[in-house]
């Protein structure tokens, strides 16, 4: 518990010199001291840890090697392995030294955690606060040793230095460690993340306390106070895994610290938390207590119990294997005790035991996990006088108690089975010896006992018997033996039964079994079980077995009352299933697939039993059309499968229900499917693709292809025209059909193609026209084209009638056939200006073969050399003068027409001037 330190009233370490003898308790007849082996060194206030193979860890302590003559304490880094078999101790230094620190074994036993405690100081100081100032270093440091490298290693450190505490390790495996010298704080260590965490706040600041595991998982934390100068709350408390809280436990009768707890069973059967004294931290003497009380965490409360013959601080309470508590050694008024006494919760009474060999205080006493040192205790350690802490160990062995035997047989009929059954004659433990079983002085075997009980099947011979049990073995136990018994054993009869279907049988099938008996004596009686359930009776059994295994079994008894029962009869029994998939096919008479698929699955029901053997199915299909051919396996494994494939013929017509069936022996299971073969009443379906440059209005503008898909499901079809045709050359409609003819019918499809690849011509030529103002003229125009299967539209900018300025201007023209093909060309606009016309005039005149001519042209270069001198009126006037003479010639020495036509040009000239 890690209660290694009694704190006096003036709250120092009782661990100084004294110069005062130990006193002993009057001995006694009851348990042995046994000397053991002695440690390397002293421990005292050591920590005790029991490990697998009963290996005990004795871990640092106060070894006062540094503080001889003087008080405090020296935390010591000195570790030992005890090995019980051989009596021997191992010397394992720890990492750290540390005293008043915690240990508990972790990982099944094969480890061993040690935390906290104080690495230097000497005496305790205390603040208001029930806290610890000066004097001591409390630790956080923890590590580990490992058994099996027998080696140590640190491992991670608590959030809080702590000293004279307790660490529990929890059922899930994670260990809590609680209060000590820093505060109130709590935490828990997972070994598996190698992390601690918070366990909240106790309710209480507590050192020397006591911790103890209940059944419940919760952990009981009581007493462990300051004494008088310093008195913090006396009440219990409770730490609960489940909900990481701590909660109010009751209120014991007495503060006590440095007392000594163990869980125990009462009376009643209940379980209870013993405390044992320790000092009364509520009191200004604080006395050594003798006193006990119990706790009930049941009802969360605390009882007095009876007190211990002697008062006692820093001793040890161990639980014995018997449910009784060892209490030895401790400390009181000044002298260590070497006695040592045992407390009985189910009377509630102390009884006194033989003295240790040596006095001691401070010490550990651990019980041993497993035999051979199942009830054995190793005391170690502790302070007997003086400072210098203890090396030697002794070995506690109890008395042992009374046991009793009872035997008891199985009856008159062979075979027998002979039981034993020993109790403890107190009422404490349970033996765990052997028992030997005789037969008068004939030993028959022996047979280890096991919760109380043990038996044994002896062969002997039919007749009169006396048999006796004898128990041993069991050092905590005395031996004991049974009174005789007599008993008259006859020899049963045997029965054999035949009719077991040899193989496995499908669910439904009925069994008729017949059984035959021998020996014993007549007349035989029968009864039938079937699973260890009656089903009949009689010499013959007529059953339906059920699905899965059926374990029958003939029961025979004779006259004298002997059964005997044959050797069991195993009939498995399986059902199975059986589908047929797809649920249905659809076929056309003479179509192109005239084969229908379908698959048969076979399946086995849950539950059933076939025993390992093979599971053969037959097959067989019925219900095709009768012109039909139908394939399959005749025969699958349970559990397989099979194709069934129905071939139509010619004349095959209708709905068809198909039934598989499966079977084994009369059983059978069958599945069905349609079968729908249908009359084709749909003609081909007939689908042209036209690939090609398509252009505007259906007309193609690149050589086209024709090809057609041709398409019937039902029947297989002929066609005519149905090729890919190819159009190379311009046309304006070029035709192409397709026809396809089916059981369901004719179609027919026709396509027709117009191709035009050729652009259209132009036929252009320049146009000249006479200015109508002095900026230019509105000209109309003509833009001829033709095309080789169209009319071609035509577009020219710009457009014909627009007004063009004097002199040359270029008109752009396309012109587009049907197909969208097209083609460009130019040409020219000329307008003259009035001084061109003049000058054209003036050309026109001097062709003249008359003599006007020369007149005529000097009155035109007059106007000429006018308009180019800006002399518009001038010019104007010319142009009339111009005018008067043509008509004064006209017809004359200027014909009509030459005269009409100079009047037009000199009118035109005068528009373009703007003459009045």
């Amino acid at each position: 518990m890690g209660k290694l330190i009694t704190l006096g009233v003036a709250m120092s370490l009782v661990i100084g010199s004294l110069a005062v003898p130990s006193r002993a308790s009057a001995a006694t007849s009851s348990g042995l001291w046994i000397p053991r082996a002695s440690m390397p060194t002293g421990h005292a206030f050591a920590t005790a840890t029991l490990l697998t193979d009963n290996k005990v860890l004795i871990a640092g302590g106060d070894d006062h090697v540094n503080l001889v003559g003087l008080t405090g304490i020296d935390p010591s880094a000195a570790a030992a392995l005890y090995r019980p078999v051989f009596d021997d101790w191992l010397s394992f230094p720890m990492t750290t030294g540390r005293a008043l620190h915690g240990a508990t074994s972790i990982a099944g036993g094969t480890k061993a955690l040690v935390a906290g405690g104080v690495t230097q100081g000497s005496d305790i100081f205390v603040n208001v606060d029930c806290g610890v100032s000066s004097g001591f270093q409390a630790s956080t440091s923890v590590e580990i040793f490992d058994l099996a490298t027998l080696s140590w290693s640190t491992v991670g450190s608590m959030s809080k230095g702590r000293a004279d505490f307790s660490v529990v390790r929890l059922f899930d495996g994670r260990v809590l460690a609680g209060g000590g010298l820093t505060d109130t704080a709590a935490e828990i260590y997972d070994p598996g993340t190698n992390t601690w965490s918070s366990a909240g706040n106790m309710r209480s600041w507590r050192i020397g306390y006591n911790a103890t595991l209940l059944p419940s998982g919760q952990v009981l934390y009581a007493g462990g106070n300051l004494g008088s100068t310093i008195i913090c709350d006396r009440d219990a408390e409770i730490y609960d895994p489940g909900t990481n809280a701590w909660y109010y436990a009751g209120t014991p009768a007495v503060n006590r610290q440095d007392a000594a707890a163990v869980l125990v069973t009462v009376a009643d059967g209940t379980r209870r938390v013993l405390v044992t004294g320790g000092i009364d931290a509520n009191s200004g003497s604080a006395p050594v207590l003798a006193s006990a009380e119990l706790y009930n965490p049941a009802t969360n409360t605390w009882s007095n119990a009876a007190s211990m013959s002697t008062p006692r601080v820093n001793h040890a309470a161990t639980l014995m294997r018997d449910g009784r508590v060892l209490v030895t050694g401790g400390f009181d008024a000044g002298v260590r005790l070497a006695s040592a006494e045992i407390y009985d919760p189910k009377t509630d009474t102390w009884s006194t035991v033989n003295s240790m060999s040596t006095a001691r205080s401070g010490h550990t006493a651990t019980l041993f996990g497993a035999t051979p040192f199942f009830t054995k205790i190793l005391v170690v350690g502790g302070r007997a006088s003086g400072t210098t802490p203890l090396a030697s160990a002794e070995l506690f062995q109890p008395t042992p108690i009374d046991s009793t035997t009872t035997l008891f047989t199985s009856g008159a009929c062979q075979p027998v089975e002979l039981t034993a059954g020993v109790l403890s004659a107190s009422g404490h433990g349970g033996p765990t010896g052997t028992v030997t079983f005789k037969d008068g002085s004939t030993v028959l075997g022996t047979a280890p006992v096991q919760s109380g009980l043990t038996s044994l099947s002896p062969s002997v011979a039919d007749g009169m018997h006396s048999f006796t049990a004898e128990y041993s073995g069991d050092n905590a136990f005395n031996a004991s033996a049974s009174a005789p018994v007599s008993q008259q054993l006859n020899g049963a009869p045997t029965v054999t039964v035949s009719g077991a279907p040899p193989g496995p049988s499908v669910l439904g099938t009925s069994l008729t079994l017949t059984a035959s008996p021998g020996g014993g004596t007549a007349p035989y009686s029968f009864s039938w079980t079937r699973g260890g359930s009656f089903v009949g009776s009689g010499a013959s059994l007529s059953d339906s077995p059920a699905l899965g295994v059926n374990t029958y079994r003939a029961i025979v008894t004779d006259a004298n009352g002997c059964s005997g029962n044959s050797a069991d009869t195993v009939v498995n029994v399986f059902d199975f299933t059986l589908s047929l998939t797809p649920a249905e096919n659809t076929l056309y008479r003479n179509g192109p697939t005239t084969l229908a698929s379908y698959t048969i699955q076979t399946g086995s029901v849950a539950g059933s039993a076939t025993g390992g053997a093979p599971i053969i199915l037959g097959l067989s299909v019925t219900g095709a059309p009768s012109d039909a051919t139908v394939s399959h396996f005749t025969g699958v494994p349970l559990g397989g499968s099979s194709f069934l494939n129905v071939q139509t013929g010619p004349t095959s017509f209708g709905d068809f229900t198909l039934d598989a069936r499966a079977s084994f022996g009369a059983a059978s299971r069958d599945a069905t499917a349609l079968l729908h073969i249908l009359k084709d009443t749909t003609a081909p379906v007939i689908t042209p693709t036209v690939t090609g440059t398509l252009g505007n209005n259906g007309w193609y503008r690149s050589n086209v292809t024709v090809s057609w898909t041709v398409s019937d499901p039902e029947t297989p079809f002929n066609s005519i025209g149905c090729g890919t045709s190819m159009q190379t050359t311009d046309t304006a409609g070029m035709s192409f059909t397709c026809s396809a003819t089916s059981d369901g019918g004719m179609d027919s499809q026709t396509v027709t193609v117009k191709r035009d690849t050729t652009p259209p011509t132009f036929a252009l030529s320049s146009v000249t026209a006479n200015a109508t103002s002095s900026a230019g003229a509105n000209v109309s125009y003509a833009a001829p084209a033709t095309d080789n299967l169209s009319t071609a539209t035509v577009t020219c900018a710009p457009a014909s009638g627009s007004f063009f300025p004097i002199g040359d201007t270029t008109i752009n023209c396309t012109a587009t056939d049907a197909a969208g093909n097209s083609t460009s060309g130019s040409f020219t606009v000329h307008v003259n200006s009035a001084s061109q016309q003049v000058t054209n005039l003036i050309d026109l005149v001097n062709n003249l073969p008359n003599a006007p001519g020369g007149s005529l042209s000097t009155k035109l270069n007059d106007i000429l050399a006018a308009i180019n001198a800006g002399q518009t009126a001038n010019a104007c006037s010319n142009l009339d003068a111009f005018i008067n003479e043509v008509n004064a010639q006209k017809g004359k020495k200027i014909s009509v027409a030459e005269a009409n036509a100079f009047n037009t040009a000199a009118q035109d000239i005068k528009t373009a001037l703007g003459c009045p």
